[in-house]
């Protein structure tokens, strides 16, 4: 749960609107099948729910989901990371709930001893019409 959000949104013409206030709680359960112990690949899954808190910052409805994740340690310095998400989220357009599927594939690669980059590609789909399948890439280091 964020603790403080802050969020701010202005169109063409409009006056910005700023508003600060609590976010909605997210509740998650990691069950590990298998890996995170030393072996080369892990499998988990994390069933979630959002639990509305009401704040000016909620769409005050209960939304959940299952998260896939597995994890590959291809080599010594590098490896792959693919996650699947589906999840019931509601629509304030339409009033009511739609499924989002989100998937990822991720590479990381250690350059320093202590220092790695990732890169990764983000895809989200729903089942709402009019809304386009979003495909995004992310780098940075860690």
């Amino acid at each position: 749960m964020p603790l403080v959000v802050h969020e701010e949104s202005a169109s063409t013409g409009t006056t910005p609107t700023s508003i600060t206030d609590t976010g909605d709680v997210t509740a998650r359960l990691k069950i590990n099948i298998w890996g995170n112990d030393g072996g080369e690949t892990a499998f988990g899954i994390m069933p979630f729910i959002k639990i509305p808190t009401h704040t000016t910052l909620s769409n005050n409805q209960v939304e959940g989901g299952l998260i896939l994740s597995h994890g590959w340690d291809v080599a010594e310095t590098w490896g792959l990371g693919f996650m699947l998400e589906v999840g019931s989220v509601y629509d304030d357009a339409t009033g009511d709930y739609e499924t989002e599927w989100v998937h990822t594939a991720v590479l990381g690669v250690d350059l320093l001893s202590r220092l790695g980059a990732y890169f990764e590609y983000i895809g989200t789909a729903t089942t709402a019409s009019g809304h386009p399948y979003q495909a995004v890439f992310s780098t940075g280091l860690t």
